[in-house]
């Protein structure tokens, strides 16, 4: 019987404690507000951006100095100026190249050029019986 009662005693126990533990401070569950005096203050610069604050001028022909030079890049990487002539001399040595390739017989002989549809030209490689 003694322990009935102790069991009895427990459970309202426990009940009083999980009924006091929702009691408390319940503005923790909200979250923290910021201070009108830090929301009202004016903006604080980066370090890197104090230069460009202090002289609007420097700033100004430092940033026009650098566009013009990413132009010049970009108009010389689209063909504008540069090697422009160089990249045509290249073009046609190809294309000469290819002229003297297409001329010149698949297996060597200048003689064995074909007409198209000739059946005993040896110019071509025989890839059908080839193992």
């Amino acid at each position: 019987m003694a322990q009935r009662g102790l069991a009895r005693t427990g459970g309202w126990a426990c009940a009083v404690v999980l009924a006091l533990a929702g009691c408390g401070d319940q503005t923790s569950g909200y979250p923290v507000l910021m201070p009108t005096d830090q929301l009202l203050a004016a903006p604080a610069l980066p370090a890197h951006a104090r230069d460009a604050a202090n002289s609007v001028d420097a700033t100004a022909g430092s940033l026009t100095a650098q566009r013009d030079a990413l132009h010049g890049r970009a108009d010389r990487a689209i063909g504008g100026g540069g090697r422009t002539g160089d990249l045509a001399a290249r073009a046609e040595a190809l294309r000469e190249r290819a002229r003297v390739l297409a001329a010149t017989p698949i297996n060597g002989d200048p003689a064995a050029e074909c007409d198209d549809g000739d059946a005993g030209c040896t110019a071509l490689p025989d890839t059908e019986n080839a193992q």
